[in-house]
């Protein structure tokens, strides 16, 4: 009691903070701990210039102090539970009925308690939960035997090879082909050369001087070609089975997961989106409620 007395009658923003600081051991270049005195600040600000007694200002400050508490014991948004912690908690202070509960607050003050908690704590509720909660975080974790992977993968590897082999065995060994009645005749033919004239001569020597440079650039073509289909060859030949499922294995999952993450990010959006939209929306009708409350009672007076 004797510190809040010293609150009340601090004459400065500095001495309020700085002795606030001292009491609870926070520390106001913390990020979270100036956000922390800025509350307590406030709340006592508030106590001042209501002219809260300093019982009323203990109590006001506990209930405050332990409804951030309550909201940021849970990192899931629970408003509605929260808000009726704290007017639970409150109505205990303002109902005579010992030994359950204590008068200590009038019913304009518990009015003026609302509307303050209602316009500062639950209008900025996402962010004090976004602060003083843990994260939430999913973590995937794909748990498969190893080893009967590898095995299937190189049970088919070993059939596609099979296979490639038998297509190459029967692609190279040629069908023995019928010997026909017309090779000795065409051999004859071929073998019986006609004199040409220097015109043809001239002619075959041109066509033969251009057909070189294209017969040499497919020859390299071919050389290229062969080449890199070796070097295919020969990496391919390092790796192992094991290596070649796992690679599978990871461009799998890794597409799999994509996918997934995706649209689990879409579904948090959509879901963070509405509950903020819902908290607004109740927070107006509080907000709402207690102006026509407040209009009613005058209207009587």
């Amino acid at each position: 009691m004797k510190q809040v007395h010293d609150l009340l009658h601090m004459q400065t923003n500095e001495q309020t903070i700085n002795y606030m600081e001292r009491i609870f051991g926070l520390k106001a270049l913390d990020p979270k701990d100036a956000i922390v005195l800025d509350f307590y600040y406030y709340n006592i600000r508030f106590a001042k210039d209501h002219g809260f007694s300093p019982e009323q200002a203990s109590a006001f400050f506990s209930i405050m102090k332990r409804t951030h508490a309550q909201a940021v014991a849970s990192p899931y948004a629970h408003l509605d539970e929260d808000y009726s912690f704290f007017k639970d908690t409150l109505l205990h202070h303002a109902v005579h009925r010992p030994p359950f509960s204590q008068q200590i607050f009038s019913l304009a003050q518990v009015r003026a308690i609302t509307e303050y908690a209602v316009k500062t704590y639950f209008r900025h509720y996402l962010m004090y939960k976004y602060v003083f909660t843990k994260k939430m975080r999913l973590n995937l974790r794909v748990d498969q035997d190893a080893t009967e992977i590898e095995q299937v993968m190189v049970e088919a590897t070993d059939e596609d090879t099979a296979k490639e082999a038998t297509a190459v065995e029967t692609e190279a060994v040629p069908e023995p082909s019928a010997p026909s009645e017309d090779a000795p005749l065409a051999q004859e033919s071929e073998g019986e050369s006609l004199p040409q004239s220097p015109e043809q001569v001239e002619k075959e020597s041109v066509k033969t001087a251009d057909t070189v440079p294209a017969q040499s650039e497919e020859i390299t073509k071919i050389t290229d070609t062969v080449g890199i289909t070796e070097n295919r060859d020969v990496q391919e030949a390092q790796t192992t089975p094991q290596e070649i499922a796992a690679r599978e294995l990871a461009t799998f999952v890794s597409s799999t997961l994509s996918i997934k993450l995706d649209d689990l990010r879409k579904t948090l959006l959509t879901k963070l989106q509405a509950q903020e939209e819902q908290i607004n929306s109740r927070l107006r009708k509080l907000e709402d409620s207690d102006d026509k409350s407040g209009k009613a009672k005058g209207k009587k007076k």
